[in-house]
């Protein structure tokens, strides 16, 4: 099993990777159970450098353990700190040349904080465009935010490659 790259692991769910699951029950790698919308919450935080993020989610639960909780107008918070990250891995749907980018469907849903929140911004696109080419009202994330960009394979250099690394490795038992 590849150990994966990183000694803290902050997410929702760990249950479908096997790796995370294998490294924290191991003693190896540190958790941090935080729920999806917090997440994104302390992704914004960290891009408009704010100090920290109070929800109510998880108030009543086991993550008040791990967390500071205060009151505030009568209601019961936990603080959350900001979550500042060292690369964020976005995929377009678009990109011009000086990395203005354009995003549809899911993958939409938080990649603007990641883009705030990290140091280095690499992004996956399918096509690859002249400045001026996409539309200014769907820019989705400004290019200022992006480091890197690079060209999404085609579906047939997709199956190429992953061909030759089957073929290769021997550790699949064939093309579906």
């Amino acid at each position: 099993m590849r150990k994966p790259p990183s000694k803290k692991y902050i997410a929702a769910h760990v249950g479908t990777s096997a790796a995370v699951q294998h490294e924290y029950f191991s003693g190896d790698m540190e958790v941090e159970f935080t729920p999806m919308g917090t997440v994104v919450e302390r992704l914004h935080a960290a891009g408009a450098g704010l100090g920290a993020v109070f929800t109510p989610t998880g108030v009543g639960t086991i993550l008040e353990n791990d967390y500071e909780k205060v009151v505030r107008n009568g209601r019961e918070y936990l603080v959350y700190d900001p979550l500042k990250i060292d690369v964020a891995l976005i995929k377009a749907t678009k990109s011009d040349k000086y990395g203005n980018l354009y995003i549809d469907g899911t993958t939409k849903n938080i990649s603007l904080q990641l883009a705030l929140a990290a140091d280095t911004v690499i992004v996956e696109t399918n096509d690859i465009v002249e400045v001026g080419e996409i539309d200014p009202n769907d820019i989705y994330i400004p290019g200022i935010l992006v480091d890197y960009v690079v060209k999404s394979l085609t579906a047939e250099e997709h199956h190429e490659m992953m061909g030759d690394l089957w073929t290769e490795t021997k550790k699949f038992a064939g093309v579906v």
